[in-house]
């Protein structure tokens, strides 16, 4: 590619700002251990007074969504944080989040 493209593309990119924290990467190796991470993550940033409407959890499948939003309502119910009905609406897929902006956002993928 001539360097005339390189150019335009990374130039844009440079000013970039960021608020707020900086992303995290945090791995597991079994499903169980990221939801119990997860359900104490999550509620610590409930207690930081993030609201729910500010957070979201992507995951790749129908399947690990579903695992997802039983773990945490277990978790939750023991807590009395946050309601099942809202549990259900910060899980999603990631195709289904399309076009969604949140402040805290969890992506959950088992490929990597």
């Amino acid at each position: 590619m001539p360097s005339r493209w390189r150019s335009s593309i990374i130039e844009p990119l440079l000013p970039i700002q960021m608020d707020g924290e900086r992303p995290a990467l945090v791995e597991h190796n079994q499903l169980d251990e990221v939801m119990s991470w997860l359900a104490n993550d999550l509620s610590a940033k409930l207690k930081a007074d993030y609201g729910l409407d500010s957070i979201k959890i992507l995951v790749r499948t129908n399947t690990v969504k579903d695992k997802i939003v039983k773990h945490l309502k277990q978790a939750f119910k023991k807590r009395k944080q946050v309601k099942g009905s809202d549990i259900e609406k910060l899980v999603m897929t990631i195709h289904g989040a399309k076009g969604l902006e949140c402040e805290v956002g969890y992506v959950i993928d088992p490929r990597f």
